[in-house]
């Protein structure tokens, strides 16, 4: 079962979310790991849920002792934002005298690395500095255990189509204090003559959630108009021409 106390204007209700287990697991070892799932897609929690716990409740055979009941108990984060922003309309560009951000695949764009300019109505085989959708697939793991990563086989969570230049609040997540998840992300061309083989790689991720009970509330920055939760997500960006460590402030987008 999962109580809640959610906060409005002049008002505070609390309240119990009760599922059961989703697998139909009814026992426990004593010496291995059993990992339960409930399904909340019927009765979601809301994501003005505060002073959120989980209790896991278990009635049966205990020892040798039937009809026994036992209860863990678990203090997790409010509901924690993972925040996404495809930032692959700008390309970071180092022209040589100063290094700003410049729209991806844009004809100046495409000079920087095309000096004799004989590849701007054929795309350049120099450096990628075109647009890309992304698709991402992400996975929570536990640190401190043998993780299962993020892949396009192995995921929690899907975005499908996430194109250039837009944010998105994927999903919400409950933890403790540090969240451990991975992505594998994938880039997929916008333009006919963007003909670059784009690799999906794995990056891991620690975040920090959203703890109502410890006084540790939220910390929002705005990133292009969208406000993004600091503790957890994060801004996906091409590669900086040339490969040198070239950086552009992201505040100055």
């Amino acid at each position: 079962s999962d109580p809640f106390q959610s906060t409005q204007v002049g008002k505070s209700e609390f309240r119990y979310i009760v599922v059961p287990e989703a697998n139909n697991i009814t026992s426990i070892s004593r010496d291995s790991r059993v990992e339960l799932t409930f399904d909340l897609s019927q009765t979601s929690l809301p994501v003005n849920a505060t002073d959120v716990y989980l209790q896991l409740v278990y009635h049966g055979r205990l020892g040798s002792e039937d009809g026994s009941v036992a209860v863990g108990f678990k203090d997790v984060s409010e509901p924690t934002p993972i925040d996404i922003f495809n930032n692959m309309d700008k390309i970071c560009i180092n022209n040589g005298t100063i290094a700003d951000w410049y729209t991806a695949g844009s004809e100046f764009a495409i000079q920087q690395v095309d000096k004799n300019g004989d590849l701007i109505a054929y795309g350049t085989d120099e450096w990628d500095v075109y647009p890309h959708d992304l698709k991402l697939y992400v996975k929570f793991y536990n640190d401190s255990i043998e993780p299962d990563y993020a892949s396009p086989s192995s995921y929690d969570y899907l975005v499908e189509d996430l194109p250039s230049g837009t944010p998105m609040r994927a999903l919400y997540v409950l933890g403790d204090a540090k969240v451990d998840y991975s992505y594998y992300p994938v880039r997929t061309a916008e333009y006919a003559d963007d003909y670059w083989n784009h690799v999906g790689f794995l990056s891991l991720y620690h975040g920090d959630t959203v703890r109502n009970q410890e006084a540790d509330f939220p910390i929002m920055y705005t990133f292009r108009d969208f406000k993004m939760w600091s503790g957890a997500g994060f801004i996906y960006i091409n590669p900086p021409y040339p490969d040198d460590n070239t950086q552009c402030p992201l505040n100055s987008l």
